[in-house]
């Protein structure tokens, strides 16, 4: 089987660059980084990620015990900090995630957490302007969108090595950065479902 001559997490983002780019379009996201950006839209995005995250963490915990990756997944665990942001906003509406299509191998479990991990990476942009726009820090309202904080290259580093010793061959390499693909894509679906009850 041949060996990757370039790091995994290089390949997968430049796989992925095209499904990412797509997906940070999406009108529902796109409204993050925007000067018009309101407490209301805001929280109503916060709710429709909250279902699909909760989705995802579930997906990854059971694939990494089917698997026996080496990944301790507990601390990257994601629909914590949602609802904490969305008990910020008195909201404590019940959290039904949607059905995600069944996990085949590890190396598609690997390019779905790629997925959610790298976006930690530009939560860090996005919480910067919750904060100068909205008044938002991790502590009242933006905890998912602030991630690990200061352990974020930490984190970050700490999984581009998971990725180096798992995706090490070529073969694996193109399952994960499919997978990484085919999740960008449900997740723009998803999103699309609800983008027409966005408020204003």
């Amino acid at each position: 089987m041949a060996k990757t001559q370039v790091s995994a997490a290089h390949t997968l983002r430049r796989s992925t660059r095209h499904q990412h780019a797509r997906l940070n379009r999406h009108p529902l996201l796109a409204q993050l980084l925007s000067p018009q950006l309101t407490l209301s839209s805001y929280h109503h995005l916060l709710k429709r990620y909250a279902p699909f995250y909760q989705a995802c963490d579930q997906r990854f915990l059971q694939g990494i015990k089917v698997f026996n990756l080496d990944l301790d997944f507990t601390p990257r665990l994601k629909t914590g900090w949602l609802s904490q942001d969305l008990a910020f906003f008195n909201d404590s509406s019940p959290i039904l995630p949607p059905e995600l299509p069944p996990l085949l191998s590890a190396p598609q479990l690997i390019g779905e957490i790629y997925v959610l991990e790298g976006s930690t990476l530009g939560g860090q942009l996005i919480s910067r302007h919750l904060e100068a726009q909205l008044a938002l820090t991790a502590s009242s309202g933006a905890r998912f969108f602030n991630g690990y904080t200061h352990l974020t290259d930490a984190y970050w580093k700490d999984f581009s090595q998971f990725l180096e010793r798992h995706l090490s061959h070529e073969a694996d390499l193109v399952e994960a950065c499919g997978a990484a693909n085919q999740l960008f894509k449900l997740f723009a679906k998803y999103l699309d479902h609800d983008q027409s009850r966005c408020p204003a």
